[in-house]
């Protein structure tokens, strides 16, 4: 990153998630949802400079991150169905329609 962090240094540590969002993806509801689920969840957005570069890597204006840095999601905005989103990352459903 420009700043010399590593993008790792940015995502949430222990047991919750991480949303990087690269431009545009308004997060508010999964934030609302995964608050009231008890669900840790962060939202990384980098400066301008770094998008470009992340974006390339991501593919997706956004991507949800766990703790160990594996990508669970990632899209150009976020699913109508975030509950079962939510259901999907934490394993209590599998992805079925989304």
């Amino acid at each position: 990153m420009a700043d010399g962090s590593s993008l790792y240094d940015h995502l949430g540590l222990g047991l919750g998630f991480t949303l990087l969002d690269f431009g545009g993806v308004d997060a508010t509801e999964l934030a609302k949802r995964a608050e009231e689920r008890g669900i840790p969840l962060a939202v990384f957005a980098p400066d301008e400079g770094d998008r470009e570069s992340l974006f390339a890597l991501y593919e997706r204006r956004a991507a949800l991150v766990r703790s160990d840095h594996h990508v669970v999601w990632r899209g150009d905005e976020l699913p109508a169905e975030i509950e079962h989103l939510l259901d999907i990352v934490t394993g209590h459903a599998s992805w079925g329609h989304l």
